[in-house]
């Protein structure tokens, strides 16, 4: 029995140590369909997204800001790689995720 909570004591520590010293996203997906006023997906238009990503609140301060422009597929999905960006302001990579609450 010992033997078993020791190998279950091993892995949580290896986990939680492998979480902390992970580094940080290069970048993140996120999806979005795109629908007009009704409701009905847009199949194969340009859209154009602005991210800001802020501290610690929506009101916070804006770490990083960056633009996408994009055409929608016949679903009127669109893919976005957060960080892959047009960068109108500040650095992705120095972004203090652990600081965020």
């Amino acid at each position: 029995m010992k033997r078993y909570i020791l190998i279950i004591v091993t892995i949580i520590s290896a986990i939680a140590t492998y979480g902390q010293t992970s580094p940080p996203p290069n970048a993140f997906k996120y999806q979005a369909i795109v629908r007009d006023y009704r409701g009905d997906p847009q199949a194969g238009i340009n859209v154009s997204f602005q991210v800001t990503i802020k501290e610690s609140s929506c009101t916070g301060t804006s770490v990083y800001q960056e633009t996408f422009n994009v055409t929608t597929n016949d679903y009127g999905l669109v893919n976005l790689s957060i960080g892959n960006g047009t960068t109108t302001s500040g650095t992705f990579s120095t972004i203090s995720w652990g600081g965020f609450h």
